[in-house]
């Protein structure tokens, strides 16, 4: 069975603030395990705090709803797959990793038109993960979500025009080291 999409289908974005909707329980219950995953990493030492606080700690991307318990899925989902080794890789190796391994996990993803377009709401990087269609935003928010899961500080960066279309382009950076950003 398809799922087809069609303009309009999902209802607007309602603006809401995460201070009227978290339980404080949920964000100190992210923050521990953001430290855990971090504190077993070989590259912990090639982070800095600053580093951490903006690209590793964030349990949000953008304005997707917060689900308490999405961090702790997507560590889940890679380490049934992959295994814990990752955390004895250097940053650049274990980015490499998540990235190949979510390449090949996301080969079939069918990718629409840019965002307008495609008229899909914010989600979290649970429900991105069981999709198998999108645009660049959906792909980019679940590998940086899946990075930061795994202790890996990542962002998005992007265009407001890409090449020779009429729209945006997002992707996934990551090893915040030397200021170079790796693109993924």
């Amino acid at each position: 069975m398809e799922i087809g999409i069609r303009k309009n289908n999902f209802s607007p974005d309602v603006e809401s603030y995460d201070i009227l909707a978290v339980k404080k329980e949920n964000i100190v219950s992210n923050l521990l395990l953001t430290y855990k995953t971090y504190q077993k990493s070989k590259w912990q030492n090639e982070i800095s705090l600053d580093t951490y606080c903006q690209y590793l700690l964030p349990y949000k991307i953008g304005k997707e709803p917060f689900v308490p318990e999405c961090r702790n899925y997507l560590l889940n989902q890679f380490l049934k797959e992959k295994g814990d080794s990752i955390y004895s890789a250097n940053l650049v190796s274990a980015a490499k990793q998540v990235h190949k391994w979510l390449y090949s996990k996301k080969y079939k993803f069918k990718i629409l038109g840019n965002e307008e377009q495609a008229n899909i709401p914010e989600m979290s990087a649970d429900i991105l993960d069981k999709l198998n269609f999108g645009t660049c935003h959906q792909l980019t928010v679940e590998g940086v979500s899946y990075m930061r899961a795994l202790g890996i500080p990542a962002s998005i960066d992007f265009a407001p025009t890409y090449l020779n279309i009429n729209a945006g382009h997002e992707w996934g950076v990551s090893d915040f080291r030397f200021d170079a950003l790796s693109s993924f």
